[in-house]
């Protein structure tokens, strides 16, 4: 729920700052608000496959020494 209110927001202050239709304001943080959520994903999946694969490397690494 968290970048909800972030977007909202921004949502807010993009229409405070600058002149811009509120139609095309939405259109814009709906895209941020996406690439937020996908970037979170990718973080999430990068963390738990980057966890596996330290840990494998570690042993490899352990392994050879």
């Amino acid at each position: 729920m968290l970048f909800v209110h972030i977007s909202y927001a921004q949502l807010s202050t993009f229409t405070h700052l600058s002149g811009v239709p509120y139609d095309k304001v939405i259109m814009s943080s709906m895209m941020m608000k996406l690439e937020y959520v996908v970037g979170f994903i990718w973080q999430l999946i990068g963390s738990l496959f980057g966890d596996i694969f330290s840990g494998y490397d570690s042993d490899v690494a352990y392994s050879t020494i």
